[in-house]
């Protein structure tokens, strides 16, 4: 088994893998801040090009996958590159497939000063397009932006999704979100139990 151990800059935030950093995304609270049996998937953001960049170079198919994405890039940048993880990870033709393999997001941990890990193993990202569409036929499509969340154009307040846990919903997210934007929204998501299967993104 290995633990975890990443060398943290407290006072940006920020880990470190072949000289390049990635800014993590801040949050106030997490449930996890130990791992055991993972590796890692970087996901840099170019400040010359504004662009993700993938590594992936250190990653073990059968452990915890933790992805270290930059808080800077878009939700749209970041979501590319899970989704093309994710497709990696589920592909039974890998003989080290583990079934029972979780995928988390790191954070900075802010009111204990301590890197911490979002589970989003149930959910699966993928890229919105028109096909998508035609799943909104049995589900309530859910646009989500910066500034919340929005039903045929009107913007609904979180606890009225609490209060309709047999509605079947779609979410689309803005795909222009920062990553750490998202990461927030997802995890209030969390907190009132509500777990998307699947997280759709726009272009940004």
């Amino acid at each position: 088994m290995k633990s975890i151990s990443i060398f943290i800059l407290i006072s940006l935030f920020t880990i470190s893998c072949q000289q390049k950093r990635v800014q993590l995304p801040q949050v106030s609270e997490v449930d996890k801040t130990y791992l055991t049996d993972h590796s890692a998937i970087y996901i840099f953001f170019d400040e010359e090009t504004k662009q993700a960049k993938l590594n992936r170079s250190n990653l073990i198919t059968s452990t915890h996958w933790v992805f270290h994405v930059d808080k800077r890039n878009s939700l749209y940048q970041s979501g590319l590159q899970i989704d093309k993880m994710q497709t990696k990870k589920e592909n039974p033709m890998n003989p080290h497939n583990n079934p029972s393999s979780r995928n988390y997001f790191s954070v900075a941990e802010m009111t204990q000063k301590q890197l911490g890990f979002i589970d989003f193993t149930p959910t699966r990202f993928r890229f919105f397009q028109a096909e998508n569409q035609l799943k909104t036929a049995n589900s309530i499509q859910v646009f989500v932006r910066k500034d919340g969340f929005y039903i045929d154009g009107e913007k609904i307040y979180l606890s009225e999704f609490s209060k309709n846990a047999n509605k079947s919903y779609l979410w689309v997210f803005d795909g222009a979100i920062s990553f750490e934007d998202f990461v927030r929204i997802y995890q209030s998501l969390l907190k009132v139990e509500i777990i998307p299967s699947e997280i759709f993104y726009t272009k940004s």
